[in-house]
């Protein structure tokens, strides 16, 4: 995580709101980047891949058809 500007508590993957707090934690902070390497948390934000690109968020994750693929 030394690259990184801070650590967020987020709503756990699962929840209803995760995808929610994701949008809202991109547009607060001017979030540039995600990476992840976990299957949930991949499998969840591959679902908002798109929409995160076109706000100008360098996705370090699947699309979902490979996600889903991958989620094992």
């Amino acid at each position: 995580f030394q690259s990184c500007d801070e650590a967020v508590l987020m709503p756990e993957i699962a929840a209803p709101e995760y995808r929610d707090a994701v949008r809202e934690l991109v547009a607060r902070r001017e979030i540039h980047a995600i990476l992840s390497l976990s299957d949930p948390d991949v499998a969840a934000l591959a679902s908002l891949r798109e929409e995160l690109s076109a706000r100008g968020v360098s996705c370090f994750f699947p699309p979902p058809a490979i996600a889903r693929i991958g989620f094992d």
